[in-house]
C-alpha cells in the first residue's frame, strides 16, 4: 500500500458468499526471504497513468474484485477478534483508537490495473493490503503496551511478521553524518520490538526497514499473516499523526488521480485546482500547476513535522498555511485556500451529509452541484455547499431537487443568486400558508 499518508479505517459490509483460496498452510517460524510483494512501502505502488484508469479500462471486473473482497470478509473478521483479544483493553482504557477496513472495489481494480494483475491468482499473492487494521496511539505510554503485546502475540505464534516498515521523516546530515533525527516513536521502544520480532521468529533474511519518508509521514507499518495463511496490514501511528494523515491522505489521492471515497467527492470538486494535468494543458497551466504541487509538498512536510513535536498535543490543531515557515509568499497565496484546516472543516461535512443521507442522497446532492456553474468546481463550492445546507435543512432532498429543476427552467447557468431567490420565495409562501 503506498501510504503518503492515511484515511480512517471503515470496514464495508459484503454479502456476497465467501470462497477459500489456496487454504495450503504455510505459517511458519521463519521467513524464507524478504517479501516480493506490494506490502505497505512507499516504493511498492507505481501511480496508474491516466489511460489505464479511464472508465472501462481496468484489468478486472468489478465482480472478480466483489469476489476476492468477499473471500477477504471471513478471515478480516477473524483477525479482528485476535487483535481485539491482545489489545482490546487498552482500546477500552482510551490508550489507543483502534480502526479496521476492507480494501473497496475499485480500489482493488485500481491497484490491480496500477501493478498488472489479471487474475485471482497474483492478486491474493501480492495485494496484502486488501484487509487492514490502524492502531492510533492516544498516549505516550500507549506504544510501550502494544509492543507488551505484539510480543505476546508473536509468542503464542498466533502471528507471524512478514515485514516491517518504520516510515519516518528524513533525518538531517552534516558531512555524511545524522546531526538531528525525526521519530514520531520512542526509538528504545522501536528496538525493543524489532530485536523481539527478530529473537521469536529468527528470520534468516532481513524483514525490517527503515525508511525515509518523502511525505514527512512517520508510523509503523507491517504485514501480518496468521495460521489460515491469510496476510492483514496492519499500522500503528500517533494520534495527531494520524490527523494529519486523514487528511493529506485524500490530498495524496486527488492529486495523483486515485480513486476517493465516495462521500469525499464534495472535497474533490474544491480541489480541482490539484487534480492531474491532462495532455493538452497549456504551459501556463502547467506553471502555475507546478507551483501548486511544489508549494502543497513543501506546507504537508512541514504539518508532519509539526506532529512530530506535538504527537498528543489535546489542543492540536493542523499547520496553518500562513504558518508555514517554508513556503514564500507567493506559494502561501497560491495555497491559501486549501489550509489543513478548511479542508478538515469540508470533510467532516461531506461525512455529516454521508451519514444522514446515504449514498443514495450523496449521488442527489453531487447532481444538484453538476447544475451550478463551473466555477463551483472550484473553492467556491463551499458557497453553494452552505446554501445547499439551507434547503437541505428546511425542505430536504426532494426540495433540493426541486429547487435545482427549477433553477434550470429559470436560469440554464442554476447560480447562487437564483437559488437565493428562489428559496426567498420559497420561504415567503411557506409563511403564508
Amino acid at each position: 500500500m503506498n501510504i503518503l499518508a492515511l484515511n480512517p479505517f471503515k470496514i464495508e459490509k459484503n454479502n456476497v458468499q465467501t470462497e477459500r483460496y489456496d487454504s495450503r498452510p504455510r505459517f511458519g517460524l521463519t521467513m524464507a526471504s524478504p517479501l516480493l510483494k506490494d506490502t505497505v512501502s512507499f516504493k511498492g505502488d507505481k501511480l496508474p497513468s491516466k489511460k489505464s484508469m479511464e472508465k472501462g479500462a481496468y484489468i478486472i471486473s468489478a465482480d472478480l474484485a466483489m469476489r476476492i473482497q468477499a473471500i477477504k470478509a471471513a478471515p478480516h473478521e477473524r483477525k479482528k477478534q485476535l487483535l481485539n483479544q491482545y489489545f482490546g483493553d487498552l482500546a477500552e482504557q482510551g490508550l489507543i483508537t483502534f480502526f479496521d477496513r476492507l480494501k473497496g472495489i475499485r480500489s482493488i481494480r485500481e491497484k490491480a490495473t496500477t501493478n498488472g494483475w489479471d487474475s485471482m491468482k497474483p492478486i491474493m499473492e501480492h495485494m496484502d493490503d486488501i484487509s487492514g487494521f490502524c492502531f492510533v496511539l492516544n498516549t505516550p505510554k500507549a506504544f510501550a503496551e502494544v509492543c507488551k503485546r505484539f510480543k505476546t502475540m508473536l509468542q503464542a505464534r498466533d502471528i507471524e511478521v512478514n515485514q516491517v516498515e518504520y516510515h519516518r521523516r528524513a533525518p538531517k546530515y552534516k558531512k555524511n553524518n545524522i546531526v538531528e533525527t525525526y521519530d514520531s516513536l520512542k526509538p528504545g521502544d522501536l528496538q525493543r520490538l524489532r530485536d523481539e520480532i527478530n529473537r521469536i521468529q529468527n528470520p534468516i533474511s532481513k524483514i525490517w526497514f527503515d525508511v525515509d519518508s518523502r511525505s514527512g509521514y512517520s508510523g509503523l507499518h507491517s504485514t501480518l499473516r496468521t495460521k489460515d495463511d491469510q496476510t492483514s496490514e496492519l499500522q500503528i501511528m500517533t494520534k495527531n499523526m494520524a490527523a494529519v494523515k486523514k487528511i493529506e491522505n485524500l490530498l495524496y489521492k486527488i492529486r495523483n488521480g486515485k480513486s476517493i471515497d465516495s462521500k469525499y467527492e464534495i472535497v474533490a470538486r474544491y480541489l480541482t485546482a490539484l487534480k492531474p494535468l491532462d495532455e493538452h494543458a497549456s504551459e501556463d497551466e502547467r506553471k502555475i500547476s507546478d507551483v501548486l504541487q511544489m508549494a502543497m509538498t513543501k506546507y504537508s512536510q512541514e504539518a508532519y513535522g509539526q506532529t512530530i513535536a506535538s504527537p498528543f498535543d489535546n489542543k492540536f490543531e493542523p499547520l496553518k498555511v500562513e504558518n508555514a515557515e517554508t513556503l514564500n509568499k507567493k506559494e502561501k497565496k497560491a495555497i491559501a485556500n486549501y489550509d489543513l484546516n478548511k479542508l478538515a472543516e469540508l470533510m467532516i461535512r461531506a461525512e455529516y451529509l454521508a451519514d444522514k443521507y446515504g449514498e443514495g442522497g450523496m449521488s442527489k446532492i453531487m447532481h444538484a452541484f453538476d447544475k451550478v456553474p463551473n466555477k463551483a468546481n472550484s473553492t467556491e463550492i463551499v458557497v453553494y455547499l452552505d446554501i445547499f445546507e439551507k434547503i437541505l435543512n428546511k425542505f430536504g432532498l426532494q426540495g433540493l431537487m426541486t429547487v435545482i429543476e427549477t433553477c434550470e427552467k429559470i436560469s440554464s447557468k442554476c447560480d447562487y443568486d437564483t437559488i437565493e431567490a428562489l428559496m426567498k420565495g420559497y420561504e415567503s409562501i411557506s409563511k403564508q400558508g
